[in-house]
């Protein structure tokens, strides 16, 4: 019954159009609420955003792409090869470079220790380092009777030298 496939397409679309806003028409009669006032399930909040979906009232306008500025190779090469000459022109001086002088390592020794500490990371005791034992048994006494619990670490500290 159509003469062309164009006037088919058309109708077929305002056909469907008719069809998404009736769809569209019913959700929104029911704003929210189901039948006898009950809000409306997921169910049936699915369905109007499904139905929703084909109706816009405003359809988006797509944004023109702007036109590029044309490049010609040709022009790039000469800009290029002026801008070689111009440099080959100049003589390329170096600069001196300064030598920064090492400062003189500092004699720094560092001796280990076994420190007992706190819960709060306080340090408590410092025991020489083969002395391990003895810095336990301080930390066992420490945390003895329910008190806050305490530990031996390694402890790192500067010596003068003589």
């Amino acid at each position: 019954p159509f003469q062309d496939g164009a006037q088919a397409f058309s109708g077929i679309a305002q056909a469907f159009s008719g069809i998404a806003q009736a769809f569209s028409g019913i959700a929104q009669a029911f704003s929210g609420r189901g039948p006898a006032g009950f809000p409306l399930t997921n169910r049936w909040a699915a369905w109007y955003r499904f139905a929703s979906s084909f109706y816009h009232p405003n359809p988006p306008t797509p944004i023109p792409f702007m036109a590029r500025k044309v490049v010609s190779r040709k022009a790039k090469a000469a800009e290029a090869e002026a801008a070689e000459k111009l440099e080959s022109a100049k003589p390329a001086k170096k600069k001196a470079t300064k030598r920064k002088s090492k400062k003189a390592a500092a004699d720094v020794r560092m001796k280990l220790y076994w420190g007992v500490f706190s819960q709060n990371l306080k340090r408590v005791a410092v025991f020489e380092f083969d002395q391990k034992d003895d810095a336990d048994k301080r930390a066992q006494e420490l945390s003895k009777g329910g008190k806050s619990p305490h530990f031996v670490q390694k402890v790192k500290e500067q010596i003068a030298i003589d």
